[in-house]
């Protein structure tokens, strides 16, 4: 090979390098940025978590239907970034997030039946289980002596904490009989504590997601983060041997190309 050739081979080998060293730049940019998106999408969710809580807890104090219609708007945003999020957390081989939608469906399924269970309750004092109690309580009240009277305030008291105390009722108030033990079994079923019934079950619901949300950023964070680690090695390791390979093939050329000039020079 004569020296033109040799100087042709070391300029591709050169230019070969360069485009080597460029494109696991970009490519390695590219996956450090798609991780960095990752970890956006998780703060989204994150918000979208807070936003669930807030309208648990605003449907439990106002019985407001509106509240529902929230929680379900923040699930359909959240499940949509957990799509998105799902695939980034595929194509790199990242903790997946598969478990957190499980748990936050469950969550939704299980706050949807607590609100059918106030709404068949009664959201307001006078609508249906709620409603036909405080009607029958109101009816049997003008038949009453004080004395009775008292006893039917006491009545109202403990069934409004889970209680049925016929005892307390005088013997005409039939229908009363059967509304006030109808709202006391529907009281149980949604929780006369914040720890049982559907109320205790949303809230372990609730928990159970809090729970898997933080192991899972926990696991992402850390994956994550060595997959970056490993990035930045891998680029410095990929342009340290192209730029040995470079210099060993200028070394290889030079010391060629001096051998020929030196046959040259004996020659002449």
């Amino acid at each position: 090979m004569n020296i033109k050739n040799k100087l042709y081979s070391l300029g591709v080998v050169a230019i070969f390098g360069v485009v080597t060293v460029l494109f696991a730049t970009t490519h390695f940019t590219q996956t450090t940025s798609q991780l960095n998106h990752a970890s956006l999408l998780v703060a989204k969710l994150e918000i979208r978590l807070l936003n669930l809580r807030r309208n648990e807890k605003d449907f439990l104090l106002r019985k407001d239907m509106k509240y529902l219609d929230k929680v379900n708007k923040n699930m359909d945003t959240f499940l949509d970034l957990e799509k998105e999020l799902s695939v980034i957390l595929s194509e790199h081989s990242l903790p997946s997030s598969a478990q957190l939608k499980k748990d936050i469906l469950n969550y939704q399924d299980g706050f949807n039946k607590l609100v059918r269970a106030y709404e068949q309750l009664g959201l307001k004092a006078e609508d249906n289980l709620a409603g036909q109690y405080l009607a029958d309580l109101t009816a049997v009240k003008p038949s009453l002596s004080s004395d009775e009277l008292v006893k039917l305030f006491e009545f109202n008291k403990q069934v409004l904490a889970g209680k049925f105390m016929p005892d307390y009722l005088p013997s005409n108030a039939t229908s009363l009989t059967a509304s006030s033990q109808a709202y006391i079994n529907q009281s149980k079923v949604i929780g006369l504590k914040y720890n049982e019934g559907l109320l205790g079950d949303t809230r372990n619901l609730s928990h159970t997601v809090e729970k898997q949300f933080k192991a899972f950023v926990q696991a992402l964070d850390e994956q994550s983060q060595a997959t970056k680690d490993q990035l930045a090695t891998l680029k410095k390791a990929m342009t340290a041997l192209v730029v040995l390979i470079i210099f060993g093939f200028i070394f290889q050329i030079s010391r060629s190309i001096n051998q020929q000039v030196a046959s040259l020079l004996a020659a002449i």
